[in-house]
C-alpha cells in the first residue's frame, strides 16, 4: 500500500510540475511553428529542456522513486498527453501542432534527453 501512495504522490507532483511548465512555456509556444515563425524569439526547444533539468533535479534529489529512464518516459508521456488533450483539443481545436517537428517533436525528444541525463548524473 505504501508503494501505491508513493506512486500517487509522484503522479501528483509530476502533474503540478507539468502545469507549472506550461505556464513557463506559454500557450502560444505550443502552437505549430508556422503560426508564429519570426514573431517570437524564444521557442519551447530552448526552454523546455532547461525547465525539465530543474524539475528532474528536484525529483531525483527529493523523491527518486524510479530510474532515470522510466522517469524520462513518464515526464514525456505527461507532456504529450497534455499537449494532445489540452492544447490540441481544447485550445487549438486541431492537431496542426503535431506537424511541426521543431514545435512539438524536438521539444519532446529534448525533454526526454534532459530528464534522462539529469537523472543519470544526479543518481550517480
Amino acid at each position: 500500500m505504501a508503494e501505491l501512495n508513493d506512486s500517487y504522490d509522484s503522479l501528483k507532483r509530476a502533474l503540478f510540475w507539468s502545469h507549472w511548465t506550461d505556464g513557463v512555456l506559454g500557450v502560444d509556444d505550443c502552437r505549430s511553428s508556422s503560426d508564429h515563425l519570426g514573431k517570437r524569439p524564444h521557442h519551447p526547444c530552448g526552454r523546455a529542456p532547461i525547465v525539465f533539468v530543474f524539475i528532474s533535479v528536484v525529483y531525483f534529489t527529493t523523491l527518486n522513486y524510479t530510474t532515470p529512464l522510466i522517469t524520462a518516459f513518464i515526464f514525456v508521456a505527461i507532456v504529450v498527453l497534455m499537449d494532445f488533450f489540452i492544447v490540441s483539443l481544447l485550445i487549438n481545436k486541431n492537431f496542426d501542432m503535431f506537424r511541426s517537428p521543431i514545435g512539438t517533436w524536438i521539444p519532446f525528444a529534448l525533454i526526454f534527453i534532459s530528464t534522462y541525463l539529469t537523472g543519470t548524473l544526479v543518481t550517480q
